[in-house]
């Protein structure tokens, strides 16, 4: 919450009131006793109060209170904001009424929209919070998966490496052999030129300029995706040489639902006008329900507002940009949907999306690359300063290093401009 002085307007005095210091003492003791009552009655609703009337129930304490509080309304939001109100309960029926299941095809895979149906993709961004796009064609996906095990390949070698890493062979697969001690991302940023050349994809940028309406965009310089396949591998015997079906539980990890975005802040932020962006991957290989599929809750942005103001703000994020993860017990976690995407969509989902993806039961390899675009700095410097994979960023450290080289690269005009090199309206895309 933010200082109570913000609250108590002027803070002059005269030759019969007591120096400012006192009263502002004074003040703030009296404030404290405010939010006690305040905690008590809002933990407290009288039997049939409406949250509304509960409101405004605390708000005549601030006004009893606190006369000298400048904006009662505020003070009073911003102090329940803390404090865990009454449970509310829902029938399952009313829950999935709140978290509409994303549609599926008769596969199982999740609905992918035409990159020309704006309209159609728009909409269920809007209703959904999450939406899948069809962007890259198989070959797009082939090239660009191999150019990810070709920047696993020339990496450093770590000091117990053995062989090339090869998509198709989980023999090459073992931990000691892996590029990364992560399970789900590459070591660092995508550099290689495919990388580059897939951000920059004609689908890919159609789609997010439909989306903020906006044609100036900034494309990230994000990782490649990969997780491994755990369940029924076909390995070699290391003794015998024989081929046998392996499971490998180590390879795979799950993550738990969370919001990458302090949920709070991304409700004050939408309120206020400002639109805090999306998030993005697009999948190079088919990415069924079993290999770890994203997964994620219909609908969650439009709950948002109604789900901060029954969950009390957690102190270890307040207002800043933290992730955060749901309690144990909270029930939204039920209505997760898993998205499993075919070879080349791509899911994009709002940054006020919970979402999370599941442990892998399959042998299959996922592979994706993340993407997101946001307005240009030239719209909006507040995205590219935020998000911490803007090329503004990036690149600068990664050319500070000695990683980035941006002369050995072919970069096009348009590359040029997604990247921050060049201010878009300098000439055409």
């Amino acid at each position: 919450m933010e200082d109570d002085d913000g609250f108590f307007g002027s803070q002059e005095t005269t030759e019969h009131e007591p120096d400012v210091a006192t009263r502002k003492q004074t003040r703030q003791s009296q404030a404290a006793a405010a939010k006690v009552a305040i905690a008590e009655a809002y933990g407290n609703p009288n039997e049939g109060e409406t949250k509304e009337e509960l409101l405004q129930r605390c708000i005549g304490i601030v006004e009893e209170m606190l006369p000298f509080v400048a904006d009662k309304d505020k003070f009073t939001r911003a102090v329940v904001r803390f404090i865990d109100p009454p449970g509310i309960h829902r029938t399952p029926a009313e829950w999935r009424t709140i978290f509409p299941l994303y549609p599926t095809t008769e596969d199982g895979y999740a609905l992918a929209y035409d990159p020309d149906d704006a309209e159609g993709y728009t909409s269920a961004l809007d209703k959904y919070g999450v939406v899948v796009v069809q962007v890259l064609s198989h070959q797009e996906c082939d090239d660009t998966a191999a150019a990810m095990f070709e920047d696993f390949n020339n990496a450093p070698p770590g000091p117990k490496k053995r062989c090339n890493v090869d998509q198709n062979d989980p023999n090459t697969w073992h931990s000691d052999n892996w590029p990364s001690g992560s399970k789900f991302l590459s070591r660092g940023p995508a550099l290689h030129p495919q990388a580059f050349k897939t951000r920059a994809n004609p689908n890919i940028y159609k789609v997010f300029k439909n989306i903020w309406n906006e044609e100036r965009l900034n494309v990230t310089v994000d990782n490649w995706g990969v997780c491994r396949g755990a369940k029924n591998l076909k390995m070699r015997d290391p003794e015998t040489g024989e081929t046998r079906l392996v499971d490998q539980p180590k390879w795979t990890s799950a993550l738990k639902p969370h919001w990458d975005y302090n949920p709070w802040l991304y409700v004050d932020e939408m309120e206020d006008g400002f639109q805090v962006g999306y998030q993005g991957l697009v999948a190079l290989t088919d990415q069924h329900a079993d290999c770890g599929a994203h997964s994620t809750l219909p609908g969650c942005t439009k709950f948002m507002k109604t789900w901060s103001e029954e969950h009390a703000c957690a102190f270890s994020v307040r207002h800043t940009r933290h992730s955060y993860k749901p309690k144990k017990d909270d029930p939204i976690a039920k209505y997760m949907q898993k998205i499993p995407l075919k070879k080349g969509a791509m899911v994009i989902w709002s940054w006020g999306q919970l979402h999370a993806n599941h442990i892998s039961t399959s042998p299959d390899i996922r592979l994706h690359q993340y993407i997101r675009m946001f307005p240009a700095q030239e719209v909006n410097k507040l995205y590219c300063e935020h998000d911490k994979y803007s090329p503004q960023r990036v690149l600068p450290k990664l050319a500070s290093s000695g990683e980035f080289d941006q002369t050995k690269y072919e970069f096009t005009p348009f590359q040029l401009k997604l990247l921050g090199f060049k201010r878009w309206g300098d000439d055409g895309p």
